[in-house]
C-alpha cells in the first residue's frame, strides 16, 4: 500500500464519520433542531414563542413523528403540571415523554 492510497482511505473514512448524524446534520439536516410537543404551539421550534405563557415540552422531530396527538398533549400537560412557572430560572425540570405504565395488581387467591 502506498502513501497516497493510505491518505485516500483515511480521507474516505473521515468523510464517512462526518456524514453520520452529528452537529453538521443537526444544523444543516432536513429537520432543524427540536420542536415543541402538544398545546397551541405544537410543532414550532423549541423556544418560547412570542405570546406563549407556558413552558414548552420539547422533543426531537423524529420522536414527535412517532407520537400521536393525544400522547403529545399528555406530555405537555405533565410538563406544565410539574413545572408550572414558565419564567422560573435555574436547572430545567425534565418530564418523561412517555408516561409510566400502570401496573396491574394481582388478586390474591386462596391456596389449596
Amino acid at each position: 500500500m502506498t502513501k497516497d492510497e493510505l491518505i485516500q482511505i483515511i480521507k474516505e473514512e473521515l468523510q464517512q464519520v462526518l456524514d453520520e448524524e452529528g452537529l453538521r446534520q443537526w444544523f444543516d439536516g432536513p429537520t432543524k433542531g427540536w420542536v415543541q410537543a402538544g398545546g397551541k404551539y405544537d410543532g414550532k421550534p423549541c423556544a418560547k414563542q412570542p405570546g406563549q405563557k407556558t413552558k414548552p415540552k420539547c422533543v426531537s422531530p423524529e420522536k414527535r413523528k412517532t407520537m400521536s396527538k393525544k400522547e403529545r398533549e399528555s406530555a405537555a400537560r405533565r410538563k406544565r403540571k410539574k413545572d408550572p412557572n414558565p419564567n422560573r430560572k435555574g436547572k430545567p425540570i425534565n418530564v418523561n415523554t412517555d408516561p409510566k405504565k400502570k401496573k396491574k395488581k394481582k388478586k390474591k387467591g386462596k391456596k389449596s
